[in-house]
């Protein structure tokens, strides 16, 4: 049955699948073989799932704490696809199976050494709801009433944000994110279009960039110190969960000598450069070393 999972996985020709994949499903039973055979077909068959079968495939970085190309974590994860989707009745069920894997492996690609990173990180969310909850905090509720009805823009909110911000007054649910693990950038020779709101999600490939439906959300830009946040690492499939616009890291073992080697990268939307990625363990809002900006809106 591996072998007959292994030919019948619908493989894209190009990329390749990566030596990790491949390993990782040789490694799975008979039956978890044929279980993840049917959760790959399942997959592709919803929206955007091609891609997500593709990036599925492409996975070289999901090691856990073992070295570059050891597929233990990968087959541990496909296994907790493959038993998850066979246990759903529905898609409802399956979605959240694929989900609850994914969370399960989280943080587990491979570790990025501190040398290898600079000394800040930078973090950039599209969220009305987040601009407002920190403008309310800091400066009271009117405050946030203004952002959101227009009344005032993200310009003279993020100079007012700025004057009033006082970390004492966060609570525990300011957080970076939403979920326990969190995607971040840096400042590279490539440059960024940190100036534009609707750019730098176009760059970072976000969901506000990419949605089919139409989009105002505020723009709100975090920067703090590397060493402030723990557990740096490369973005993984189960990192990124079902945003079909991530693109796993190229197969190939991390070299000092070659920074592009050392972090995940994005595939951004449209005219913009490549971005640098990683993910680390969620933190609150303490970390920052100076107030949020509010980079502008995304209006699409």
């Amino acid at each position: 049955m591996r072998g007959e999972a292994l030919s019948s996985w619908p493989f894209e020709k190009k990329p390749m699948p990566s030596k990790l994949f491949i390993e990782a499903l040789a490694a799975l039973s008979s039956g978890d073989a044929k279980a993840f055979l049917a959760f790959g077909a399942w997959l592709g068959s919803m929206a955007g799932g091609p891609r997500l079968v593709g990036n599925l495939q492409r996975e070289s970085h999901l090691v856990g704490d073992e070295g570059f190309g050891v597929p233990r974590e990968c087959a541990s994860f496909l296994r907790r696809c493959a038993t998850g989707h066979a246990k759903g009745k529905t898609d409802r069920q399956r979605c959240r199976s694929h989900a609850a894997a994914c969370t399960a492996h989280q943080l587990r690609g491979l570790r990025i050494p501190r040398p290898h990173l600079p000394n800040g990180l930078l973090r950039y969310r599209a969220s009305t709801r987040t601009a407002g909850e920190l403008l309310e905090r800091m400066l009271g509720p009117r405050a946030r009433r203004f952002l959101k009805a227009g009344a005032m823009d993200t310009d003279e909110a993020s100079r007012r944000l700025a004057s009033a911000w006082d970390p004492s007054k966060l609570t525990k649910g300011d957080t970076l994110g939403r979920a326990g693990c969190v995607f971040a950038t840096f400042d590279h020779p490539g440059g960024a279009p940190r100036g534009d709101a609707l750019d730098m999600a176009q760059a970072l490939a976000l969901p506000a960039a990419s949605s089919p439906v139409s989009v105002d959300e505020a723009m709100v830009e975090f920067s703090y110190p590397t060493d402030s946040v723990r557990n740096h690492r490369f973005p993984t499939v189960a990192d990124a969960g079902d945003h079909p616009l991530f693109e796993p890291a190229k197969e190939i073992p991390p070299n000092p000598g070659a920074p592009e080697t050392c972090t995940g990268w994005t595939r951004p939307i449209g005219k913009h450069s490549p971005q640098p990625e990683i993910v680390h363990r969620n933190n609150s809002l303490r970390v920052l070393d100076r107030a949020p900006r509010l980079v502008g809106r995304i209006q699409k």
